[in-house]
């Protein structure tokens, strides 16, 4: 997980959001419980980020989990008797885990022959046939289990939610996957479920009017799970489609936090600084400053 991440707090939020990242941790500790025994987590490294606004490591331990990697090139050195992927269902990740999973995972406790491991996937938010598809080809199909972990929202401050689907647009606009548009529905269809239906929606563009349309049809098909428009908490929903304004994304952002965002980058609430920053201005200051002729 990203290093010094603090959990925000959200004690003065106008709603309660912090039963967002409650129910965020529940479910992420029925997914570990329900594998026995010690286990490996492995990340998504996009994962990381966003995982560690919900949980903290002590709580991971606390479930069981021994190790922690990265999913990556490399194979998993463990003793752990089950691994458990944590992963976005991008199909760039499927080979990796099906390395893995066909005997690149060795024991660290000095064994030749390979180790038997037990594999489970947790695909975030939801499985894709797609994902599947591909482990099938690899042939690693049958020598794993699948769940899900439904993390939709990440509360960063008081008032800021994210879902943290960085390529959603380009999935959209380019892959022509309106998977996100699906994703988006379901994330509101669950937070109506806490907070109550929203008694007044609008939508600018066309993705939005579509994410409106499963939301309706979610109410629909659902009876049963439909929020009280009378215990609303939020009084509207208003839905802004990314395609109705291309040119904001492209504009120099003039605050200060804005500023650093474009030159260092902040991710997940969190900067990193390669070093000592103020040996790293230093050196910068340096380098920039002429050459010296000797006397």
């Amino acid at each position: 997980m990203a290093k010094s991440q603090q959990i925000p707090n959200l004690d003065s939020a106008a709603i309660n959001i912090a039963q967002i990242r409650e129910q965020a941790r529940r479910d992420l500790c029925d997914a570990l419980d329900s594998r026995r025994g010690k286990k490996a987590l492995v990340l998504d490294p996009k994962l990381s980020g966003p995982l560690s606004l919900i949980a903290e490591i002590s709580l991971l331990k606390e479930h069981g989990v021994e190790n922690l990697y990265y999913l990556e090139d490399e194979p998993i050195e463990t003793d752990c008797r089950t691994i458990i992927y944590l992963v976005r269902p991008r199909l760039e990740l499927m080979p990796l885990i099906a390395a893995n999973v066909r005997g690149g995972a060795r024991d660290l406790r000095g064994a030749r022959e390979r180790a038997v491991h037990e594999h489970s996937v947790f695909f975030v938010p939801r499985r894709t046939i797609i994902c599947e598809k591909v482990l099938e080809e690899e042939g690693v199909y049958g020598d794993i289990t699948f769940g899900e972990y439904p993390l939709d929202l990440i509360p960063f401050e008081e008032d800021v939610l994210s879902m943290e689907l960085e390529s959603g647009f380009r999935e959209i606009a380019v892959e022509g996957d309106r998977s996100t548009l699906y994703y988006v529905a379901r994330t509101l269809h669950r937070f109506q479920a806490m907070f109550g239906a929203f008694p007044t929606v609008k939508a600018k563009g066309t993705c939005a009017a579509a994410v409106v349309d499963m939301l309706g049809r979610m109410r629909r098909e659902r009876p049963s799970q439909a929020p009280d428009v009378r215990a609303a908490e939020v009084e509207a929903l208003i839905i802004i489609d990314r395609e109705v304004d291309l040119f904001t994304p492209v504009c120099t952002q003039l605050t200060y936090e804005g500023l650093i965002d474009e030159v260092l980058g902040i991710h997940n609430g969190t900067l990193e600084l390669p070093g000592d920053p103020a040996q790293a201005a230093a050196s910068s200051s340096s380098a920039a400053d002429p050459p010296r002729r000797p006397p």
